[in-house]
């Protein structure tokens, strides 16, 4: 007994002799090295219409840009797993704060807390249409402005008229250009019926030496005939080389106001062939006043835009599919100026972002608009966007003019050599107070102050800009340097109504 209380003496006291030893856990370093979310967001990149967010597929982060959007010194809002670290190169980026340049392929480094990586590469889509710095070169407004596609003339010593005497807008619709690529410009008019519902042959007059003489064997078939001709077009819309020609024209300028069709003359070797153009689907034909062309969906031809009256589509855009063949898009023009009377319009790029801006016009005063209101059609520039579609949210309304709420004619050029491309709109009188219904004229200029914003100066800079007294108004004023001291003059668009400002560098002077 005595031996076995001895042992277990030993025992305890061996035991309470022995260190105590401390376990401590091993602890697994985090091999998490994910990009869980990545986008732009317009808080902190302001080119951007709204935030874009990212796909984020393996390894490849996938976002949609705007096709007129620089993705310079750009901002990423992201999360990463938890303790991770992420790089571009050696540089730390943090989420919301670091700018980087995605004009090229940009590869992150995420950095796990083991020190394991994983790169992700972000890939950029543009989307919309990328915008085209040549872009105003595409527009029927810019043939027309050329020094060498028009002289100053009295062309009733050209047109043979057809109602017994030449009058002045008895040819409105009309262009001068050297059809047929001998040298010299010739010319392409269409008058107007007063009297019935009957097309009137459109003249052609072919230019040799200097002697103008018309000429029928140009159109293959039979010569093309509109009732009311109100504009003349060019473009080379099937792009063959040869200058095509379309007419615009809005019918019989009587109730009940029955409307007309619209022509293009595809010219091949000095040769024109008659085409009508695909108009929308309505009980009428439209009431079409004036047209424009350009390359609104930037994608390399030449498309369309009519203004039109008596149904519901104020606005008739035609895209052309590359080869001269038109189709019409009810998206384009936005459905909330349907039914206002639009009567005048132009396409350029005023604001030098790549993309078309269209500027109409028209009667936003008259006797019917006062009976009418929601008729009214405000002066106004829908801005060309990198969606191709135009709306009234993006649009600057123009400044109007009292007595004088008729819009003939919108011609662009920038009249301070500042850089900037203006307006100067021709009116007439619309009918209120003591001035009759398309009497007299009132030349206005807008000058563009940039960001989208224009200030009529017309009475500072223009002498005479308004006369109420003359029985016609001025159916085109024409932007030229008449004489020839590297300025730009103005001028009616023919001589036999002879109306010249000119350009003395503070002030437009009428002679």
């Amino acid at each position: 007994m005595k031996n076995l209380l001895l042992i277990l003496l030993t025992i305890l006291l061996f035991a309470a002799c022995k260190k105590t030893e401390v376990l401590v856990p091993t602890v697994t370093k985090s091999s998490e090295k994910l990009i869980l979310s990545y986008g732009f967001l317009k808080i902190n990149n302001p080119s951007l219409s709204q935030d874009i967010t990212g796909t984020i597929n393996g390894s490849t982060i996938t976002l949609d840009v705007p096709g007129d959007v620089l993705v310079k010194d750009f901002i990423a809002t992201f999360t990463i797993s938890k303790n991770a670290k992420i790089h571009i190169s050696s540089t730390e980026q943090i989420s919301s704060q670091t700018t980087n340049t995605f004009e090229k392929v940009v590869t992150y480094t995420v950095t796990a807390e083991n020190q394991t990586t994983a790169n992700y590469t972000v890939q950029l889509n543009k989307v919309g249409l990328i915008p085209l710095s040549n872009i105003n070169l595409t527009t029927s407004y810019y043939i027309y402005s050329q020094r060498e596609n028009f002289f100053y003339t009295n062309m009733g010593n050209i047109f043979e008229s057809i109602h017994g005497g030449y009058f002045v807008d008895e040819f409105a619709a009309r262009s001068f250009y050297d059809f047929d690529k001998d040298g010299d410009l010739d010319l392409i008019g269409a008058s107007s019926n007063y009297e019935s519902n009957t097309g009137l042959p459109i003249h052609y007059y072919k230019n040799t030496n200097g002697v103008y003489k018309r000429d029928n064997t140009v159109f293959e078939g039979s010569i093309p005939t509109y009732v009311h001709a109100r504009q003349s077009i060019l473009g080379d819309f099937d792009k063959n080389g040869w200058m095509d020609v379309v007419i615009i024209g809005h019918g019989y300028d009587k109730a009940p106001f029955p409307g007309e069709k619209q022509k293009i003359l595809y010219n091949f070797n000095g040769k024109f062939t008659t085409k009508e153009l695909p108009l929308p689907e309505s009980s009428r034909l439209p009431f079409t006043h004036s047209g424009c062309s350009g390359d609104i969906d930037n994608d390399g031809d030449i498309d369309l835009f009519f203004t039109s009256t008596m149904i519901s589509m104020s606005g008739i855009f035609l895209k052309n599919d590359g080869a001269g063949n038109f189709t019409y898009d009810a998206s384009i023009f936005p459905s909330g100026l349907n039914g206002k009377n639009y009567y005048t319009s132009v396409l350029n790029d005023l604001n030098a972002d790549g993309y078309l801006d269209l500027v109409i016009s028209g009667h936003d005063k008259d006797q019917n608009t006062a009976q009418y209101p929601n008729i009214a059609a405000m002066p106004m520039i829908l801005w060309g966007n990198v969606s191709g579609k135009y709306s009234i949210s993006n649009s600057t309304i123009l400044p109007v003019i009292s007595n004088y709420g008729v819009s003939n004619n919108i011609n662009i050029f920038d009249y301070d050599k500042d850089g900037k491309l203006d307006l100067l709109i021709t009116k007439t009188g619309d009918g209120s107070a003591n001035l009759p219904f398309y009497q007299g004229y009132y030349i206005q200029l807008l000058k563009n102050n940039g960001n989208k914003s224009f200030e009529d100066v017309s009475v500072n800079v223009i002498d005479k800009y308004r006369n109420d007294n003359p029985p016609k108004w001025i159916i085109w004023l024409r932007p030229q340097d008449i004489d020839n001291d590297g300025d730009i003059d103005f001028t009616s668009e023919d001589k036999f109504d002879s109306h010249v400002w000119i350009n003395n560098g503070s002030v437009f002077k009428k002679n």
